[in-house]
């Protein structure tokens, strides 16, 4: 761009000649700043603008300096938009990068400058973000979007901003998965060690776990407190433990008491009055006589067994 000239040249005793000469630089130089006819649209993306021009791009594209202030619109396909040297673009230097269309969108800088503090960043189909030069790297901030990258999505208390929840999907397919929720006010905490608490309400509540229903020849598994390893101690309540309280359990299918050595039953008197197992080794067998024996292992006999309290019986 021509330079803005001297103030010297418009002052003091000039001849008609330096006059003009002055005057024809001092047009080039709006010229070059503001362009020539006029438009006040035409003076914002000659300076620069914040999305003064919108350019589509269906390919590969290094942004240029003259793109400050643009809106780069990938309008289709999976390629990668190249950043100029950070010193080059200088700080302050900024576009628009726009993802309209279905693939994937790498903004990329110059070398080994950094956007965000990483090598390269991708932008989702329907994503939008402010790229700015700080003059050594690239800073970024998100737009609103449809779609967010698992690494900067996160939901925050409106009341205590450090409670946060992180959105992360790992080990999925290529395809799109859906969480619905009905029309109805409720709770869901998940944690991933701790207490998980599933419709923890006060009212009526109809909770559904496997319940879908499943085509001929398709097995179904329901796992609920599975994964104990030897050693620890998995408890399971179903239904309300509080006096007078009714309810009812309703078993559809044949059940399975899994079998242990009389050695690792649980203590009788933690597990309380009722509790039952089953074990492996009992030397006595299964029989009327013997409903009501404490039993003892060593033998060869399954057999299941109750708690009353203090022992385990046979029955």
């Amino acid at each position: 761009m021509t330079a803005l000239p001297a103030a010297s040249a418009l002052t003091g005793s000039i001849s008609e000649g330096d006059f003009k000469a002055a005057m024809t630089a001092l047009r080039d130089f709006a010229a070059g700043l503001l362009g020539t006819d006029g438009l006040p649209a035409t003076a914002l993306a000659t300076l620069g603008s914040l999305a003064s021009v919108y350019a589509p791009k269906t390919a590969a594209y290094t942004v240029q300096l003259a793109d400050r202030g643009r809106l780069i619109d990938a309008t289709t396909g999976t390629w990668t938009l190249s950043l100029p040297p950070a010193a080059s673009a200088g700080n302050g230097f900024c576009i628009f990068p726009r993802n309209s269309g279905t693939g994937t969108i790498t903004i990329d800088p110059s070398g080994s400058e950094l956007v965000d503090g990483v090598t390269t960043l991708a932008l989702l189909p329907g994503n939008a973000s402010l790229v700015v030069c700080t003059g050594t790297a690239w800073v970024t901030q998100e737009l609103v979007s449809r779609q967010f990258s698992t690494a900067s999505f996160f939901l925050f208390d409106s009341v205590d901003p450090t409670q946060k929840v992180k959105f992360k999907i790992t080990g999925e397919p290529n395809t799109t998965r859906e969480i619905g929720f009905p029309n109805n006010n409720g709770n869901v905490v998940m944690n991933n060690q701790g207490t998980t608490v599933l419709g923890n309400l006060t009212t009526a509540v109809t909770m559904n776990i496997g319940a879908g229903a499943t085509t001929t020849g398709v097995a179904k598994t329901i796992n609920i407190g599975t994964a104990g390893l030897s050693g620890s101690t998995t408890t399971v309540n179903i239904g309300s433990a509080v006096s007078g309280a009714l309810g009812g359990i309703n078993l559809n299918e044949p059940t399975k008491a899994l079998a242990v050595a009389v050695a690792s039953l649980p203590s009788a008197s933690t597990q309380g009055l009722g509790a039952r197992h089953a074990v492996t080794d009992s030397t006595l067998a299964y029989t009327g006589a013997n409903i009501g024996t404490t039993v003892t292992g060593g033998g060869a006999n399954w057999c299941p067994v109750w708690s009353d309290g203090t022992n385990w019986k046979i029955g």
